[in-house]
């Protein structure tokens, strides 16, 4: 047992002087300002929805056409609010450490190990070019995830996984950029174009 232990210590260690001292986990977090904003807005557009729905009757106007057209805005304000307030309550997360990068969103987390990579790269999309997203390609491609928003997402044209789009979040990309490239070590790549 004590071999084991100081063998896996002697790992540790060879893997710290390869990759450098090892890395506080560091996170970066999304601004919840425009969420917030879309929140409020839709529910407070859809809360007018219902006062409108009272005072239609209480001012002699038929509201059978209206009405059904009210209960549909309403319901569907209410519902976009309602997910908008999910992003606030949990705020989107990425989180960067010597063992991977993780996202958290809408309280579920994803996480890719560094060992599961090939590449790491923050790129331009081809489509929107002010974007900015954080990218990996894996040793085995495709990576299978389930559909989230705001999760990595297995990209096929790109053979390539979109961990994140970086807008969304407070600091800006080259501090991220920064993050990542000492957590990835070898697996860095400083081009910022798609492969």
């Amino acid at each position: 047992m004590g071999r084991a232990i100081r063998a896996g210590a002697r790992r540790v260690a060879a893997l710290s002087v390869k990759w450098g001292s090892p890395m506080e986990p560091v996170v970066f977090h999304a601004d919840k300002k425009p969420f917030r904003q879309a929140t409020f807005g839709a529910l407070g557009v859809a809360a007018l929805m219902v006062a409108v729905m009272i005072v239609m009757p209480l001012i002699g106007v038929d509201a059978k056409g209206i009405g059904i057209i009210v209960i549909g805005v309403f319901a569907v304000l209410l519902v976009g609010g309602l997910g908008t307030l999910q992003t606030v309550l949990n705020p989107m997360e990425l989180r960067v450490d010597d063992g991977g990068v993780e996202v958290r969103a809408r309280g579920t987390t994803t996480r890719i190990l560094w060992g599961q990579l090939d590449e790491v790269r923050i790129a331009r999309p081809l489509d929107v070019p002010k974007d900015t997203w954080l990218m990996a390609w894996p040793k085995q491609a495709p990576m299978q995830f389930r559909r989230r928003m705001h999760h990595p997402e297995w990209k096929a044209d790109l053979a390539g996984v979109k961990v994140c789009d970086l807008s969304p979040y407070e600091k800006d990309a080259e501090t991220i950029r920064e993050a990542v490239r000492r957590a990835a070590g070898p697996l860095w790549n400083d081009a910022e174009a798609m492969r």
